[in-house]
């Protein structure tokens, strides 16, 4: 989904290609001291998404970086945790090998400003369980070349990275979706093992397979799959995503009536069975003000977190981000880099929710 509508975007060109302001390079600041690893309370937040932008590799050219005036404008309206999607392969070119330099001090910039302003950062790996190797996709624990071990590897790479900040959250995997729920299951089960094993305890969000759908947690079989999950340091939650449009894509304007009050139900009956908890990895709606049910169907699913937080620890609208400028979801301010941000409409919705 986020694909197609960055090929929109640039088709259009609604998308710039010029070469963004780079980041400082400042050394990163420690993590303030009173994070938590396990911290307590609920946590609001959007994805600013470019990082995993376009199919090249040149950087502030064919993706970028968030950048530091749209982390203090979401850090200022009271949201409190950022994902940051990134690719797979730009971060860790060759499989088993060494991070990349340039992407993983981009990367830092984006922890060390974020952390100075008590934000925490979901670093999300957003390759829908599959990277390109030698030039051709493979699927993790599907192909021989992509192995668990390969995917254990970036992750114990960046838990050894990261475990000395609380403020940074690890999603494994956005959107697996080709391999069964049984086989994601353990891929992700591993994935964990071999975080804790660095002795990193920072919080991990954990995906099920078919799009990590909420709607389709149960019939996709992740419920039966994830039953039994385990964290040694029982400091995880499971990563759902859900959109409001008639097939949960999140590619149309028009939201399903009911859907806000509906689509997590299912997921949150089971997950209180389980004891286990859920963060909200991506939503969002259409902000055209001519289009009022989309914020209806948005207030109500916001509603419904809000009365579900014995399992709901948060979550991140889709989407916000400095290339996304006209599309239909997007919350990314106007007039943001002249230093005058004008909040799109869908902020009066989320904003109701962050008192």
């Amino acid at each position: 989904m986020k694909t197609l509508f960055f090929s929109i975007l640039v088709l259009t060109g609604s998308v710039s290609l010029l070469p963004a302001q780079t980041n400082n390079t400042s050394p990163a600041p420690p993590p303030p001291p009173v994070a938590s690893y396990n911290p307590e309370g609920f946590f609001p937040g959007v994805n600013l998404s470019v990082a995993e932008f376009g199919k090249g590799n040149v950087l502030n050219k064919d993706y970028t970086y968030p950048t530091d005036a749209e982390l203090s404008y979401f850090q200022g309206k009271g949201f409190k945790i950022v994902r940051i999607p990134f690719k797979w392969e730009r971060l860790q070119p060759q499989v088993l090998g060494e991070l990349d330099p340039e992407n993983l001090k981009e990367l830092d910039h984006c922890v060390s400003t974020a952390s100075a302003i008590g934000l925490t950062v979901l670093l999300d790996v957003h390759n829908y369980a599959g990277r390109s190797v030698d030039s051709k996709n493979a699927l993790v624990g599907m192909d021989p070349q992509l192995t668990n071990d390969a995917f254990n590897d970036l992750w114990v790479k960046l838990a050894n990275h990261y475990k000395d900040n609380p403020l940074v959250w690890f999603g494994l995997m956005n959107e697996p979706h080709k391999q069964t729920a049984q086989m994601n299951a353990e891929t992700m089960q591993g994935a964990v093992n071999a975080i804790r094993a660095t002795g990193a305890k920072n919080r991990i969000l954990v995906p099920g397979t078919s799009w990590t759908g909420a709607h389709s947690w149960i019939t996709s079989g992740n419920g039966a799959a994830l039953a039994n999950f385990k964290d040694p340091a029982n400091n995880f939650a499971f990563e759902a995503h859900q959109y409001l449009d008639k097939d949960s894509s999140g590619t149309h304007t028009q939201a399903v009536p009911g859907i806000g009050a509906s689509s997590l139900v299912d997921f949150t009956t089971w997950a209180k069975e389980h004891h286990f908890q859920a963060f909200l990895g991506e939503f969002g709606w259409d902000g055209n003000p001519a289009n009022p049910q989309a914020n209806i169907e948005g207030d109500a699913i916001l509603s419904y977190m809000d009365q579900n937080k014995d399992v709901w620890i948060g979550y991140t609208y889709w989407a916000a981000g400095p290339w996304w400028n006209k599309y239909m979801y997007s919350v990314e301010p106007a007039g943001l880099k002249e230093g005058a941000p004008v909040d799109k409409n869908q902020m009066s919705v989320l904003s109701k929710h962050l008192q």
